[in-house]
């Protein structure tokens, strides 16, 4: 997992040339996308990629990511990182807000 103090994240009103200039910079493929109590969504550069004009990243992001818990155990973790079009999945919450360590991905 992701140290907070080394997760990139944006947030919905990030706009996609920002979002993108983030990317290349940490050369990464995606990062969640969070309020400001780091309730989150997530987005993937591909969408990003195919809709920049100025819009917004909250325009592009995914309304319903697929998240898991701290407690999800590890072996569930790799059998959704495998069967799904997901490479990271990010670590939530009871309430749906990023942890501290979160960010699980399939390299």
């Amino acid at each position: 997992m992701t140290g907070k103090e080394d997760l990139h994240v944006v947030k919905p009103t990030t706009t996609v040339d920002e979002a993108l200039e983030a990317l290349v910079e940490h050369r990464i493929t995606g990062f969640p996308v969070i309020d400001d109590d780091w309730k989150l969504t997530f987005n993937e550069v591909q969408k990003l990629l195919n809709k920049t004009n100025g819009q917004v990243v909250g325009d592009l992001m995914t309304p319903a990511p697929l998240v898991v818990r701290e407690t999800t155990n590890l072996k569930d973790v790799a059998r959704l990182l495998l069967e799904t079009k997901y490479r990271r999945l990010s670590v939530v919450d009871v309430e749906g807000k990023l942890r501290l360590l979160s960010s699980l991905s399939l390299s």
